[in-house]
């Protein structure tokens, strides 16, 4: 029996063993497939970020070319191709090729399909061009916005061009380029404060509710009462400002809002934009004194003498005289070149370069049918600027001559009491004020027919703010600027 035992527990040891291996293979084989299934997603997670990354890099191509192409539209009034040869406006200066090898074909693509390919085969071609390939956060991306349509096409690679499993994406965008339209009869970008004998209304024919007032800065009431049909909305707290014929407000208080919106203001980019359609009737009035035509290159820029109309300054041909209504009054220690307005200044587009606009003395009252006065700051970009501002009084203007726009200014913009501007119609006349900086209004009770923006770029002096005392400011919701606002996306679809 012993002897029995001892077989039978030999002969378990040798299926224990087998047992054993067996599932040890088991195990082994589990354990080979948990890794194989881990390996492959993490493979797989791990592509799948890449992917997304590479949409975030074409996005990011996509989003700083639009950016450029503002700045350049802004600065310069055209669309630009990207890339270009323009070593000055070109929104993507390090890419430089030939943009007649980018434009879309006069008749279109015939399908997604063909123009996927297309805008495929250009970008592909771009990655060989010094400078084209340009570096995001998530990864390398390609940019190429045709010279005859307002489309920016970007492909995306992560992690890098060129790296071991590359994933790529191609984003198409369109985009229009918008005039900036007032929602409100007087916008400022910091303090505002408003007199008793202001109203603030609709030109007929408009609903009065629209005529609003608002200040991204606080807003303060001086002597009483002034008058506002539609709500008067402050970006600060201004509860203790009311009047009770702020007739849009609950109670008359100034409302808190939040800030609003205001675009650049720059008169070279209106000079940009419209020198050339008015140059028959634009007036280059220049620091130096001299009147010259509009050209290409800039205002001032002379081109060989041909574009010098007159010279008022020190030793001109025309010193002591008055041009179209204009007398010139050089620079003065800290004070700029002025050119001073008197009696019966004719039709035309009257452009101040580095120097100031004021009324001369004994102006008397006369009107100017048709005009658009600007002033440029000898640098814009300064908040120390030389010139750039408009003192206007006395001469009233009829209809703006540039479309929408009655004046602007880099800097401050004021007009004394005894102006007024548009009319009642029908139809409506009107037209903006703008200032890049401060704007001071005192227009008679006749009004300003319009809107009025006031940028404050540059902030107000101690003791200074935007003051609309007197006036009476008849808004017209229709007017646009004749200047861009901001690009509007209309169309953004992945490839």
């Amino acid at each position: 029996m012993t002897q029995r035992m001892r077989q039978r527990i030999h002969n378990q040891e040798g299926f224990g063993l087998i047992l054993v291996i067996g599932m040890s293979t088991v195990i082994l084989g589990i354990v080979i497939l948990t890794g194989t299934i881990a390996e492959r997603s993490l493979t797989s997670s791990a592509q799948h970020v890449s992917y997304g990354q590479a949409l975030s890099a074409a996005e990011s191509g996509v989003d700083q070319t639009i950016a450029r192409l503002q700045h350049a539209y802004v600065t310069y009034g055209t669309d630009f191709p990207v890339p270009s040869t323009s070593s000055v406006a070109d929104p993507s200066p390090s890419c430089q090729s030939n943009p007649n090898s980018y434009v879309v074909p006069s008749g279109g693509f015939a399908s997604q399909a063909a123009e996927r390919t297309w805008a495929t085969g250009k970008l592909t071609a771009l990655l060989s061009v010094s400078g084209c390939l340009q570096h995001a956060s998530d990864g390398d991306y390609v940019v190429l916005k045709p010279s005859n349509r307002q489309t920016v096409y970007a492909m995306g690679f992560s992690p890098r061009y060129g790296a071991a499993r590359m994933q790529s994406r191609l984003i198409k965008s369109e985009y229009l380029f918008l005039p900036y339209k007032p929602s409100n009869a007087i916008l400022t970008g910091q303090q505002l404060l408003i007199d008793s004998s202001t109203m603030v209304t609709t030109a007929p024919g408009y609903d009065s509710s629209l005529a609003s007032v608002h200040a991204n800065g606080g807003i303060s009431v001086q002597n009483g009462n002034p008058i506002v049909y539609g709500q008067v909305s402050s970006s600060v707290n201004s509860s203790s400002q009311s009047s009770n014929k702020f007739y849009g407000n609950p109670g008359g208080t100034v409302v808190t809002t939040p800030p609003q919106p205001i675009p650049a203001v720059s008169a070279l980019a209106v000079y940009a934009k419209w020198s050339q359609k008015y140059a028959s009737s634009w007036y280059n009035l220049c620091s130096d004194g001299k009147v010259k035509a509009p050209t290409v290159e800039g205002p001032c820029v002379t081109t060989a003498g041909s574009n010098l109309i007159a010279d008022l300054g020190a030793g001109g041909a025309d010193q002591g005289t008055t041009f179209r209504g204009f007398r010139y009054s050089p620079a003065s220690g800290s004070t700029p070149a002025q050119w001073l307005v008197g009696k019966n200044v004719p039709d035309g587009v009257y452009y101040a370069v580095g120097s100031n606009v004021a009324p001369d003395s004994g102006a008397g009252n006369t009107v100017t049918a048709n005009a658009t006065i600007l002033a440029q700051a000898a640098d814009e970009t300064a908040c120390q600027k030389v010139g750039g501002s408009i003192d206007w009084d006395h001469n009233n203007i009829g209809t703006p001559m540039i479309p929408n726009l009655f004046m602007l200014a880099d800097a401050d913009l004021t007009t004394e009491s005894n102006f007024s501007a548009g009319s009642a119609g029908p139809p409506v006349i009107s037209g903006l004020f703008i200032a890049g900086d401060q704007v001071h209004m005192s227009t008679s009770s006749n009004g300003a027919y319009g809107a009025v923006v006031a940028a404050d770029q540059c902030p107000a002096s101690p003791g200074e703010t935007n003051e609309i005392k007197n006036p009476s400011v008849y808004f017209n919701p229709d007017d646009e600027a004749p200047f861009t606002d901001v690009i509007n996306t209309t169309l953004w679809l992945e490839y």
